[in-house]
């Protein structure tokens, strides 16, 4: 019987060759977050899986620091989770500043510290980032706001200096 991860390379190639052209690697990752453990045969496939992208991520590419870091935390390993997903962040990726805003606010409810990341990803030109905070700064008092905005005054793009 075909693996799952077998089943979805075959279907990658097939989409691939339709569209005239190739498939991200990090389909696999949105593949692999949607369907969970399952996506795995193998505890070994899954660590494979996971090198490939640490020692992408480790040579400083963005996204596969993004993509890595959502792996890690959801499968619950929240500290090397955030630590890449930080590094994406540091490396300019907006939308890893939205995800440490997503957490900040929804796993770990500090409403400052997620409003500081989604002003960092507004910065940087992230669509919805404006929205989420927001959304976010309907819930605060005026003095959580400006401590929020006096965080990114003060750390910069070094956000990485606050909350891990």
């Amino acid at each position: 019987m075909l693996s799952l991860a077998a089943i979805l390379l075959a279907a990658s190639f097939l989409i691939g060759c339709a569209g005239g052209g190739s498939v991200s690697p990090s389909f696999y990752v949105d593949i692999a977050r949607a369907v969970g453990p399952a996506f795995f045969t193998s505890g070994e496939e899954e660590a494979d899986f996971l090198d490939t992208y640490q020692q992408r991520a480790e040579a400083g590419d963005s996204e596969a620091q993004y993509r890595l870091g959502g792996l890690l935390y959801a499968q619950s390993r929240h500290r090397e989770g955030r630590k890449w997903m930080c590094r994406a962040a540091e490396n300019g990726l907006s939308t890893a500043m939205v995800k440490l805003g997503y957490w900040s606010e929804h796993d770990d409810s500090d409403s400052i510290e997620a409003v500081a990341w989604y002003l960092m990803a507004e910065k940087h030109g992230h669509p919805w980032a404006g929205k989420y905070r927001s959304h976010v700064e309907g819930s605060m008092t005026l003095e959580q706001i400006t401590e929020a905005y006096s965080l990114v005054a003060t750390i910069g793009d070094r956000s990485c200096n606050f909350g891990f």
